[in-house]
């Protein structure tokens, strides 16, 4: 797991600009234990991040040394060490009603999500709708429970292939992209910038 958040964090530190990211921050939708947001405040970049996510953090042993280790060599980093901020809360359609969450919302960069489940179309329509830079990698597609997802061709969206391609189209500039992260299992990312 923590080869994979240290992999997309490689990836958006390719392709987001990093000194945006230091000064507005990251949101990390449906982020589960925080290791992406842990990850980029505790690195030396020291990018600001907050978790939406219903499921309380649990630091692991090493996060929690790695965290230790800069409070007692404060010479050897930038600033002290902090921990992501965290909502516990889902990601639901009715988020950026709440004031405090629009203003999060506005104050961020980018918005990113690995494995959101279902919070993964509505982080896209958000983004879009908002202009909002964003990348995510989509993995579980619920047929079931949107069956209103259908392809181009209009087959309801049942394969990951097909969620990809069905994320994609809802930019009706057709402008996100798409990227694969080498890591193993879904590993694409669909990611649009702005800026």
């Amino acid at each position: 797991c923590v080869q994979r958040a240290t992999r997309f964090i490689n990836w958006i530190l390719n392709h987001f600009d990093e000194k945006q990211l230091q000064s507005t921050g990251v949101l990390d939708i449906a982020g589960g234990q925080g290791s992406i947001s842990v990850e980029f405040q505790l690195s030396p970049k020291r990018i600001p991040c907050t978790v939406i996510d219903p499921r309380a953090f649990t630091f692991t042993t090493k996060q929690q040394c790695h965290f230790n280790y800069q409070l007692d060599h404060p010479s050897l980093y930038p600033s002290p060490p902090v921990w992501p901020r965290q909502l516990q809360i889902l990601f639901l359609d009715d988020f950026l009603e709440h004031p405090e969450h629009l203003k999060l919302w506005n104050s961020v960069s980018l918005v990113i999500g690995m494995h959101p489940d279902e919070a993964t179309e509505r982080i896209i329509q958000f983004a879009l709708k908002y202009k909002k830079d964003f990348a995510v990698l989509p993995c579980c597609v619920f047929p079931n429970q949107f069956p209103h997802r259908k392809t181009a061709d209009g087959r309801q969206v049942k394969y990951y292939e097909d969620f990809c391609d069905y994320l994609q189209d809802l930019d009706p500039e057709k402008a996100i992209k798409r990227d694969t992260l080498n890591i193993p299992g879904r590993n694409i990312i669909l990611w649009k910038r702005y800026n």
